[in-house]
């Protein structure tokens, strides 16, 4: 009976090895049960089976291996299933990854374009000087700023002009606003859009169509070759503005525009559908919520918790971008160096907090690193509290617990 009892044992732990093989499980499952079928036959001797039938034997024989094959094998199916899990997650995440680095490719490329095209403007008069002014306004990410400001930047360039500015949207030129007070907005000819939307020039002006608009200079802003972004119409401005230069000066900028306003609005999509909160390995809210769902599935089906660390501080607030920049690099700095390659770091954009994640971790296993991380109290006057993922948890209740939902 001593080797039946191990027998059953050893299926069992076999059944708990996450770092066996399937392969490999089924050979040492099979191994096991043929060597139990072999010595089954003394679990008849602890009973008296003298008057029992053939079948009350086999019952007794082989039932508790039934038992035991059937419970060991739910254990691994259970382990394979939460196990391939990690995997899509993990195939998830080098997505992302690869999300990441070609949003950076492309920024890289943005401004190495960028660049030529300021060489080419250096070279030039004076009015290279304003161009550059211009141009390191719009070198953010950020389209609503570059939209309402179209207009002041070609003013630095033509300060005489009048102009109004027409966003493309629904396949036609919308009115948003101008440079002087427009009672009436105008709409635009069917023959001047006709004539925008035809000619592959980013500049046209009354020099190229003599009579046929009253407009001066018509200025149209692509994302590339046949779509527009919008279109600046220039309907009045000084005599002497209207020169070759002036037009060449403004098509170099309208081409450095162009290419921001797609890096621009890259980044802001990338931004929308990405876990990434920055360039660094920090996740926004939305991946916070899946990994919570996760981390409570996990636990709640196996038992097995995870924590969470929450570290708030007035401090972190109203920082201006420099600042801001300091202290996210000196939190993943902090995360490199103490917490594990599993762990996750978060921030909090609504408390701006920063919540780290260690999945699989009970609470009462990070008492270490809560003492490893109480010096940025020095620093910053931080608050940390920690949260517990385990088989009673709610939902709700851990997002109103971290302070979003």
């Amino acid at each position: 009976m001593i080797i039946i009892y191990l027998l059953t044992a050893l299926m069992f732990i076999v059944s708990l090895q996450t770092k066996i093989k399937l392969k490999h499980f089924t050979v040492l499952f099979l191994i096991l049960s043929a060597v139990y079928i072999y010595y089954s036959g003394e679990i008849l001797q602890v009973f008296n089976t003298e008057n029992t039938s053939i079948y009350e034997e086999l019952f007794i024989k082989y039932f508790p291996y039934f038992m035991t094959a059937t419970i060991s094998l739910y254990i691994r199916f259970e382990l394979e299933k939460s196990q391939n899990s990690i995997e899509e997650l993990k195939e998830k995440l080098n997505k992302l990854d690869d999300k990441i680095h070609r949003i950076l490719e492309l920024s890289s490329k943005v401004r190495k374009e960028k660049r030529e095209i300021e060489k080419r403007l250096i070279s030039e008069n004076k009015e290279s000087i304003k161009i550059r002014e211009s141009i390191s306004e719009i070198s953010n990410f950020n389209i609503e700023k570059i939209q309402n400001n179209i207009l002041n930047y070609f003013l630095r360039l033509v300060p005489s002009a009048k102009m109004s500015f027409y966003k493309f949207e629904d396949e036609d030129f919308t009115y948003r606003y101008s440079t002087y007070e427009n009672d009436q907005q105008k709409i635009l000819s069917n023959e001047l859009i006709s004539y925008v939307k035809t000619h592959k020039k980013n500049i046209q002006s009354s020099l190229n169509y003599t009579d046929t608009f009253d407009e001066k200079v018509l200025i149209s802003i692509k994302l590339n070759e046949n779509k527009f972004f919008g279109l600046v119409i220039i309907e009045d401005l000084d005599f002497y503005d209207l020169n070759n230069l002036t037009i060449k000066n403004l098509s170099y900028f309208v081409d450095l525009l162009s290419l921001q306003i797609q890096n621009a609005l890259i980044y802001k999509k990338q931004k929308e559908t990405s876990f990434a909160y920055n360039d660094k390995n920090i996740y926004n809210l939305d991946f916070l919520k899946k990994m919570i769902v996760q981390e409570l599935s996990i636990a709640k089906r196996h038992g097995i918790n995870s924590s969470i660390i929450n570290m708030s501080s007035q401090s972190f607030k109203n920082l201006d971008k420099t600042q801001e920049d300091e202290l996210f690099e000196e939190m993943e700095g902090i995360f490199q160096k103490i917490f594990r390659t599993t762990d996750i770091l978060f921030y909090n954009h609504k408390n701006n907090d920063f919540i780290f994640l260690l999945p699989l971790t009970a609470i009462g296993n990070i008492e270490n690193i809560i003492s490893k991380i109480s010096f940025i109290s020095h620093m910053y006057d931080v608050d940390i509290t920690t949260v517990e993922i385990n088989e009673t948890s709610q939902t709700q209740e851990l997002y109103n617990t971290l302070g979003f939902d």
